[in-house]
């Protein structure tokens, strides 16, 4: 598993360190909120990682 980036959200780091794997984990599945290019501007990646999870 993944270290925690900002929750809910988990960041594991892919081949090249410039892309990310973005997911969130509950208790019975796991949701894939999206593969992202890290060198974008954090706050504009926080938002669209929050748009992008399902709502409950």
């Amino acid at each position: 598993m993944a270290p925690r980036w900002r929750a809910p959200f988990r960041r594991l780091l892919l081949r090249g360190g410039s892309l990310g794997l973005f997911y969130v984990v509950h208790p019975h599945r796991l949701v894939v909120a999206g593969i992202m290019d890290l060198r974008r501007d954090p706050k504009r990646l926080i938002g669209e990682m929050n748009r992008r999870l399902p709502r409950r």
